[in-house]
């Protein structure tokens, strides 16, 4: 069985598959996928099951080779990993005992060491449940050393399986995250599992599984499904049609733990949103449904660099996320490139960035004064050498046949990267200057003043899970209600202008939406206006 060290472990940040005991046994079954339905999941070989509590959310769910049933979760700051089969092993505590030998053993890794601490081994009962803390010392991707800690923790569920779990954070952390982490339920295979009050409503399109805060308001809820589903038409369009797994979405109706600025996340093939936070609750509507297309990017660049050992820096992995992000939403139609360029020029205005390229290559050295760089660096790249945005499909193509960073990057755009983030910073004093935000971003504060309304473009001719971009007029900052009727279905979606009084809605088509007449009908308080469809076969 391949064996990930901790210091890859701790790089991925979640990316990762579990280094499962080797006194697990499950060869020769089936590998198939797990089955995660909102907040819970049972292991599809071994019958067992785990329920947790939002804001947990899914980063991997799946079945290795060998047939071990693995499940991981996070919440920002620490991650779970959950691993079930069969074993030779007499009790819970002899299966942490192995593991923990294994970890101890592990040549990226020093000071690992178990702790005594009555809080971490208050989770066990000394039978069937065993717990146990420890600490380690890694490096990070940035070369600095980095202190963790982690807990173990088993249970045995009868009939020769054992469920083990491994929580990490960072060290200072632990005491606090411990009850955290015995917050979790184990049922043993056969046992019902009870409805949880804090199950998310579940829904899954076009092999997307989301899960959604049920206090989650309705126009949250579809800038983020349909800010995934544009995410993954730019993704099939630009880039070819690549496997990208099960993917995961949860939005939530909180705060991220790092603070209001952190709007969303991306782990290996699941991203959660912090709807709660005041700037997503701010943010002009289209930069919603650009954060969406740039962090479904991040699922697509996971997916290429799966097995690379490319290091990538963190100013191309998210300039070209914006890029991607910015192309995408400037076809809707109420907004284009030069409104997003002057945007970030502007922000850049306000809080300038005296940091070279080069520098932003660990993956804590950027924080969202840096993006509108990366974003302007990567439109000048493709730019002043006259290339698409499928340019950055052909690099990760590169990656994904073995080349590292600098060669993928000199193949593809014809400079190193080390020259180019010199030509880059040598542009930079020349960059034209923005003195005031473009209208089209400016921060949303709803107008509740009845508003006309009038549609500029909307499809005749649509099929089945097509999504449809209809765009109107109005007020600037007017709060406008739309409904699609399809027969006898009708679906709400709100929106509210942006500073230009451009609005828009995005709706994709039921896959079983019947063929047929629809209508598109709106309002921003005032009189309705309407227009026709036809739904194809």
């Amino acid at each position: 069985m391949t064996t990930r060290s901790l210091a890859t472990r701790m790089r991925l940040l979640g990316a990762l598959l579990i280094v499962v005991p080797m006194m697990f046994s499950g060869y020769g079954i089936p590998v198939t996928h797990a089955q995660v339905t909102g907040t819970n999941y049972t292991s599809p070989h071994f019958g067992y099951a785990v329920s947790w509590q939002l804001p947990w959310y899914v980063i991997e769910s799946d079945t290795d080779a060998n047939g071990f049933d693995l499940l991981g979760l996070a919440d920002s700051q620490s991650f779970v990993y959950f691993s079930g089969g069969r074993t030779i092993s007499p009790n819970p505590q002899a299966v942490i005992d192995d593991y923990a030998s294994q970890l101890a053993n592990d040549p990226t890794s020093s000071g690992f060491q178990q702790l005594d601490d009555a809080q971490c081994a208050a989770g066990g009962n000394g039978s069937t449940v065993a717990v146990q803390c420890y600490r380690f010392d890694t490096t990070g991707s940035d070369g600095l050393p980095v202190s963790y800690g982690l807990m173990l923790k088993a249970w045995d569920l009868g009939d020769g399986i054992d469920l083990l779990l491994e929580a990490y954070t960072e060290e200072p952390l632990l005491p606090s995250y411990l009850a955290h982490w015995n917050q979790f339920d184990v049922y043993a295979p056969g046992v019902a599992v009870p409805a949880s009050e804090n199950d998310c409503e579940v829904e899954a399109v076009n092999g997307v599984s989301f899960c959604f805060d049920p206090t989650i308001s309705e126009r949250d809820r579809w800038d983020i499904f349909e800010g995934v589903r544009l995410g993954k038409d730019v993704i099939v369009g630009y880039f070819g049609d690549p496997d990208l797994g099960d993917v995961q979405i949860t939005g939530l109706s909180s705060v991220s733990p790092f603070g209001e600025g952190l709007l969303a996340t991306t782990r290996a093939r699941s991203i959660a949103v912090y709807a709660g936070s005041r700037v997503w609750q701010q943010m002009a509507p289209i930069e919603r449904v650009e954060t969406m297309v740039h962090e479904f990017f991040h699922i697509y660049q996971n997916a290429m660099t799966d097995g690379s050992t490319a290091v990538v820096p963190l100013w191309f992995t998210e300039g070209a996320a914006e890029a991607v992000g910015f192309m995408a939403t400037a076809q809707i139609g109420v907004t284009d490139q030069t409104e997003f360029y002057e945007s970030t020029a502007y922000s850049l205005y306000v809080k300038p960035v005296t940091t070279g390229l080069a520098e932003l290559h660990a993956s804590d050295s950027m924080g969202a004064g840096e993006y509108p760089l990366v974003y302007l660096a990567m439109q000048y790249l493709l730019g002043t050498r006259g290339m698409s945005i499928s340019s950055l499909g052909d690099f990760y193509v590169e990656l994904q046949k073995g080349a590292s960073f600098d060669a993928a990057f000199e193949t593809v755009f014809g400079i190193t990267p080390d020259a180019f983030a010199a030509e880059f910073d040598a542009w930079r004093p020349n960059m034209q200057q923005v003195t005031q935000l473009p209208d089209d971003l400016w921060p949303v504060e709803p107008s509740a003043q009845p508003s006309q309304l009038t549609i500029s473009s909307a499809p005749q001719q649509v099929v089945p899970n097509q999504q449809l971009f209809f765009v109107g007029a109005t007020t600037p900052l007017a709060h406008c209600d739309a409904t699609v009727q399809i027969g006898a279905e009708s679906y709400d979606r709100p929106n509210i202008a942006n500073g230009e009084g451009n609005i828009y809605w995005l709706f994709t088509v039921p896959e079983e939406a019947p063929a047929g007449p629809a209508t598109f009908s709106a309002a921003c308080g005032s009189t309705p206006v309407s227009v026709p469809f036809v739904i194809g076969g």
